[in-house]
Formats: C-alpha cells, structure tokens, sequence
C-alpha cells in the first residue's frame, strides 16, 4: 500500500501494465508495440515511469535480441518487476517515515 503514496500516477499506471504482462512469465518480457498502444501511453510517459520505477528498484530493463536466425536481429527492452522489492514499505520522506 505504501508505494501508491510514493509513486506518480504515470508510474503506478505504468507498474500495473507491467505486472499485468509480467504474470506468469518467470524472464523479462518484450511489450510488443500494438500492446503499449493498447495501453494509451505515449512514448514520452512510458519512459518517465521506467525511469522513476527504476530509481525506486522495482523495475529491472534488459536488452534482449529479437527475431530468427536469418532475419536481422534487433534488440528490444524487457522489463521485470521486482515482485519482492514491492513487498517492502517504502520509505515516505516528508511523511517521517
């Protein structure tokens, strides 16, 4: 409960989205680009809530390849949310905690 008070609303938003895509998977996921635009989030606030979830270490960014073997290899972000760190009572700053 803690970290809705700490968090903005972009990064909540952005935590849920990616909880949701998280469930079940045990490895970082790729968020396919017809999903983000399903979600209604820019470009701009997607990556202003990476970032603030990251500051916060609740979400991990890795760099993975996609595509076959004999196509062109891109590499895409996945995200993990760190599911333990989430459990933990944030610190509230002003708040005296």
């Amino acid at each position: 409960m803690g970290w809705i008070l700490v968090l903005s609303p972009t990064g909540v938003a952005l935590l849920l989205i990616l909880m949701e895509l998280q469930g079940g998977h045990t490895k970082p996921c790729y968020v396919p680009k017809y999903r983000r635009l399903a979600y209604g989030i820019s470009s701009d606030t997607w990556t202003r809530a990476r970032k603030e979830l990251e500051s916060y270490e609740l979400l991990t960014m890795h760099r993975i390849p996609q595509g076959g073997d004999f196509d062109y290899r891109l590499l895409r972000n996945a995200y993990w949310i760190n599911i333990e760190r989430l459990k933990e009572v944030p610190s509230l700053g002003i708040f005296g905690q």
